[in-house]
């Protein structure tokens, strides 16, 4: 059975977390913040995605490259103005944005229904996130807010959750192999 590397699950557990701090406001909008999305969320992904792509891992590759294009291609948005008009990008473009991110989360959980319980709530709560970030983007309420800071705390937490569950599977011996020593 295919499953997710444990240090992209960490990494993305991780940048979940950091990211729905700042959306709480526990997290400044400093320089730091945005290197460590850019560094350890977009490229530490592709990158873990990349080496799933080697294994022919190709859910996992498909799921840690794209996130991690993701938090590259949102701090984009968010930095960087749009070259034509040096405006930051629109409200309705980013709810757009998260709710194209949504859609593909949805479709990453199908494709764990025969995979680990664990991923599965790792990515019905990324879908869930991403359909609340985009509510509250598009509405502006505090209680979609926090409503989304709730669902990527749980989404960064059960992705941290699932690369220990899926570490350890890799590292230590399954039943049938400590029964075989036991007899």
């Amino acid at each position: 059975m295919e499953t997710l590397s444990p240090w992209g699950l960490f990494i993305f557990g991780l940048t979940t977390l950091l990211f729905t701090l700042h959306q709480a406001g526990l997290a400044p909008r400093e320089p730091w913040f945005f290197q460590l999305g850019m560094l350890a969320g977009g490229l530490g992904q592709c990158l873990v995605g990349g080496l799933e792509w080697r294994k022919r891992h190709i859910f996992g590759a498909t799921a840690l490259t794209a996130y991690g294009l993701c938090w590259l291609s949102l701090l984009a948005l968010l930095l960087l103005p749009d070259g034509v008009r040096g405006q930051v990008v629109v409200a309705p473009a980013i709810t757009a944005y998260l709710l194209l991110w949504c859609l593909f989360s949805a479709v990453l959980l199908v494709g764990t229904l025969h995979m680990h319980r664990s991923l599965q709530w790792t990515f019905g709560s990324a879908t869930l996130l991403f359909f609340l970030l985009a509510a509250n983007h598009a509405v502006n309420t505090p209680l979609l807010a926090t409503a989304a800071v709730c669902s990527g705390l749980c989404c960064g937490v059960v992705a941290l959750y699932s690369g220990v569950a899926h570490g350890a599977e890799k590292t230590l011996p399954s039943r049938e192999d400590a029964s075989e020593k036991a007899a």
